[in-house]
C-alpha cells in the first residue's frame, strides 16, 4: 500500500523554515521601506522648496507657515509618514525638515534639506 501526502514532521520542518527565512528578511524589508518613505520625503522637500521659492519671489519674504504655499501640504496627506516645517527668513537660509511621526514606522527619522549648502541628509535610518 503507497500512502501519499506528508507526515506532521515534514510539514514543521517546512514551516520551521518559512519561519527562520522570515526572520531574516524582515529586517532587510523595513530598512528599504524606510529608504523608500524617506525617499517620498526629499520628493516632498523639493516641491516645498519650489513652493516656498515662487512665494518668496512674490511677497519678498518667505509665508509664516506651509498653509500659506500653493501646494497641499504633504503631512496631511492619507498615509503620511512625516510632518513637514520650514526655517529662515530668505531663500538663502532656508531649511526644510521632515520629520518622522510619531506613530509610524518613521519615528526618529529626519530629513533635512539646508540652502547654505545645497545638500539633502537623512538621519535615523540604521
Amino acid at each position: 500500500m503507497d500512502k501519499k501526502g506528508f507526515t506532521l514532521l515534514e510539514i514543521l520542518v517546512v514551516i520551521i523554515i518559512i519561519g527562520i527565512l522570515a526572520t531574516l528578511a524582515l529586517p532587510q524589508y523595513m530598512k528599504t521601506t524606510k529608504k523608500a518613505r524617506a525617499g517620498e520625503a526629499v520628493s516632498n522637500i523639493g516641491s516645498l522648496r519650489g513652493a516656498l521659492l515662487r512665494y518668496y519671489q512674490e511677497n519678498d519674504k518667505l509665508p509664516t507657515s506651509i498653509d500659506q504655499l500653493d501646494i497641499e501640504n504633504p503631512a496631511t496627506r492619507p498615509g503620511s509618514y512625516f510632518d513637514y516645517s520650514f526655517s529662515g527668513t530668505s531663500p538663502d537660509d532656508l531649511v526644510i525638515t521632515a520629520t518622522g511621526k510619531a506613530n509610524t514606522i518613521m519615528k526618529g527619522v529626519t530629513v533635512k534639506y539646508e540652502a547654505s549648502t545645497g545638500r539633502v541628509t537623512t538621519t535615523g535610518l540604521e
